[in-house]
């Protein structure tokens, strides 16, 4: 997928091409790195998704590795959010330059 980034500064102007996006990085297990504004700029790892409902994709989830799992009661490494909901939080409040403040993510993306 060829990335372009908006006037706003995003690489995904809706939900959909982000979904697209989560589904093929993990499909082709490219790490990805996103950072948000949960906790005034948080980083965590995309490992997984899950269309819970093709019908809603405001029931879709996004799974996360995280280095700060704290909120569910079971800290064992992993989150999940409602991806879509993940989608309009995706934005930095605190950490980066202002010309990178949204929609932030680092891949890792192996040579052959």
């Amino acid at each position: 997928m060829t990335l372009k980034v908006t006037r706003g500064g995003e690489c995904f102007a809706t939900y959909d091409e982000f979904k697209k996006f989560m589904i093929e990085s993990i499909d082709k297990g490219i790490p990805t790195i996103l950072e948000n504004c949960d906790y005034g700029g948080h980083y965590r790892v995309l490992i997984g998704f899950d269309e819970v409902n093709p019908d809603n994709p405001s029931e879709d989830i996004a799974i996360f590795a995280d280095p700060s799992d704290l909120n569910d009661g079971c800290e064992d490494g992993y989150t999940y959010v409602p991806a879509e909901r993940f989608f309009y939080m995706w934005f930095d409040d605190r950490l980066m330059d202002s010309g990178a403040t949204t929609q932030a993510f680092v891949q890792i993306i192996p040579t052959k």
